[in-house]
Parts: C-alpha cells; sequence; structure tokens
C-alpha cells in the first residue's frame, strides 16, 4: 500500500475515533499500555494514534529492533520523538543496557520525557538528550 494510501486510510479511522470519543465525552488526549508500556497520548498525532491502535508503529522496526538488540547492550535512538522505540528498547536492553535517546524538537521532547516518567523502571536505562 502507498504512503498517501496509509495516511488517507489512517486520517479516516482517525475521524472516526474521534467522534466515538466525542460522544462520550472523550477528548484525543489518552493513557494507555501496549506491550508493558505506559504511554500519555494525544490522538490527532500519527505516532500516538498508531500506538493507541494496538502498537502498529513501525511494527517491522519494532521486530527488527527485537532481533538485532540483545541484553546489556549500548543503543543510540537517534530521532526518539515520544520514544516508542526508545521504551522498547530500553526493554530489550534489559536492567544492564543503556539507551541513548536524542530528540531535537522541543514537543517531542516534552513527549519523550513524560513517556520516561511514565515507566520508572525502564526509565532509568535510558539516557534522553534533547539536541542536533
Amino acid at each position: 500500500m502507498k504512503t498517501t494510501h496509509k495516511i488517507g486510510a489512517a486520517r479516516v479511522i482517525y475521524h472516526a475515533v474521534h467522534a466515538g470519543r466525542t460522544l462520550l465525552g472523550r477528548t484525543d488526549q489518552e493513557i494507555v499500555i501496549r506491550d508493558g508500556v505506559t504511554y500519555d497520548l494525544d490522538l490527532s498525532q500519527g505516532i500516538d494514534f498508531a500506538i493507541y491502535l494496538g502498537g502498529m508503529f513501525e511494527r517491522s522496526t519494532a521486530v527488527a529492533l527485537s532481533k538485532l538488540t540483545e541484553p546489556s547492550s549500548l543503543v543510540l535512538d537517534i530521532g526518539a520523538n515520544i520514544g516508542a522505540h526508545t521504551l522498547r528498547l530500553a526493554s530489550l536492553v534489559g536492567p544492564n543496557g543503556r539507551v541513548m535517546a536524542f530528540e531535537p524538537t522541543d514537543f517531542a521532547f516534552r513527549k519523550l520525557r513524560r513517556n520516561l516518567d511514565l515507566n520508572p523502571s525502564l526509565a532509568s536505562r535510558v539516557q534522553a538528550f534533547h539536541c542536533f
């Protein structure tokens, strides 16, 4: 499927979910747990919405990271965004591993910090850098 078709489908699904949540008196803000990781999500944002829909954000990348990452590894996540891969990597490296997460944008870095705060056992394995 072409990216433009995926974006169009995601937009339609988002509008349906948003309408349903509005009818129930809910906003686009939601705290969810996916694969044992807690996220503070804004469903109007693409990555957040994919996580909300059951961890559908870059599944093939997540599978590859699972195969490539060993316990006690040092991993760099460059362009960490809200921490979708950062938190998964923190779980994979285990208590003796380290993840260095780099995110340049103020908006995403604040969300990364928030998601790390929601996962203290994983956050202790992550160094977050607001740079580039």
